[in-house]
């Protein structure tokens, strides 16, 4: 996905999974791994726990960070902090192999993996530090983690080739575990997989108005923009890393890997778009819909309606019956009349975003609060009441 240079990517690969598997003794002898009493009792004693990080993310505030980024003083720093990568990483281990047999080269590209998405993570505010449009105060900050952690789950996917040895069990278990966040910011990082959203988000986010939004309508064009970005191409940032509780270069092959200058490979540009839309799920994003007739009565799956021009929802639940899943509604100017949504059979989520009104995020707050909706005429009633207490008199007509 990002185009960095092979032989900077695997030295930091080898010396961060070295370090990582050194941390507890496992026994293997060419069969499955098997974690003895003592080396249970050692990853007892790492941080960050599963539980911790989920819920703190990797908030460099913390004692739990996995990576942070300084912004850029020519160059910017990333720092991966590969002490509590170990901990996250033998907390994983441990409970996937309770369910999966592990072989030791299984094992290194768990570790490899776990530390890819936190390089992708950190790489990701990198390129926001260049690009930024505007100041990074606190929700645009929480925001940046969010499309942070749907960048690495993008770089992850797209570099499924580049850890072979995982069966699609070994895998699925990994990113279940390594992608449950639930820190403010982090947890909404789901709502950036379809593209058309993440694209439209990270434009919004950096207030690009021009060339990632110039071909919106082609989302590989957009996406290939972004990932092929030529600011990669450059020695603008250097790599630090926490060992044994001191920061400082690793070394491969007897020199300091520091200053890295990714991206020299070559021209490569975005191959796989994933848009985590399932058979069951209807896609309607970008087609310059203004109304929700004639799409499909019943929905199966989630529904998405992305950057089209629908203004109200008023009889949305007329046009669709029955939605068991999430509506996601990014990028639509809506300004009224949303309590629809609450008469959708099976609705369990809306996603509600404009750039250009701020009050669709607390509309988006209130109506979720009642999807979905097992209260009948009780739960629209008192969802029009808090929509009214909030001011938003316009979403709560009937």
């Amino acid at each position: 996905m990002i185009e960095i240079s092979e032989h900077y990517w695997n030295a930091i690969r080898d010396a961060c999974v070295d370090h990582i598997i050194d941390m507890v003794s496992v026994e293997t002898e060419r069969g499955p791994v098997a974690l003895s009493a003592s080396a249970r009792k050692k990853i007892e004693r790492l941080k960050p726990t599963l539980a911790t990080f989920s819920e703190t993310g990797d908030d460099s505030e913390s004692l739990n960070w996995l990576g942070k980024y300084a912004p850029m003083r020519s160059p910017g720093t990333i720092t991966l902090h590969l002490d509590n990568l170990g901990g996250l990483f033998w907390h994983a281990l441990k409970q996937i192999v309770a369910k999966e047999q592990v072989t030791f080269d299984q094992m290194r590209d768990l570790a490899a993996a776990t530390a890819y998405v936190t390089f992708l993570h950190e790489m990701f505010h990198h390129y926001c530090d260049v690009n930024r449009g505007t100041p990074n105060e606190t929700l645009a900050r929480l925001r940046e983690e969010g499309l942070a952690v749907a960048w690495s789950w993008y770089g992850l996917h797209h570099e499924r080739a580049t850890f072979p040895t995982l069966p699609d069990g070994i895998w699925q278990a990994f990113l279940d575990l390594r992608f449950d966040y639930r820190a403010p910011g982090y947890t909404e990082w789901s709502d950036y997989l379809h593209c058309h959203v993440f694209v439209k988000s990270v434009s919004d986010h950096l207030i690009i108005k021009t060339s990632l939004l110039a071909h919106l309508g082609n989302v590989r064009t957009c996406m290939d923009g972004l990932f092929s970005w030529k600011g990669w191409k450059g020695k603008s940032v250097h790599f630090q890393f926490v060992r044994n509780g001191a920061t400082g270069e690793l070394e491969t092959k007897g020199r300091a890997i520091g200053r890295l200058g990714v991206l020299n490979r070559g021209s490569k540009v975005l191959t796989y778009v994933p848009t985590s839309v399932k058979r069951s799920d209807v896609d309607v994003s970008g087609s310059g819909k203004s109304s929700f007739a004639g799409i499909r009565r019943n929905v199966t799956g989630d529904l998405y309606f992305c950057n089209n021009n629908a203004v109200s929802l008023q009889n949305i639940h007329k046009n669709i019956g029955k939605l068991n899943g999430t509506l996601c509604l990014y990028g639509n100017p809506v300004r009224s009349n949303v309590l629809g949504l609450l008469v959708i059979e099976g609705l369990k989520r809306v996603v509600l975003y404009d750039q250009d009104d701020t009050n669709l995020t607390k509309v988006s707050e209130i109506v979720n609060k009642y999807l979905p909706n097992t209260q009948g005429k009780k739960g629209v009633l008192l969802c029009q009441r808090e929509l009214l207490e909030a001011g938003l008199e316009e979403f709560a007509k009937l």
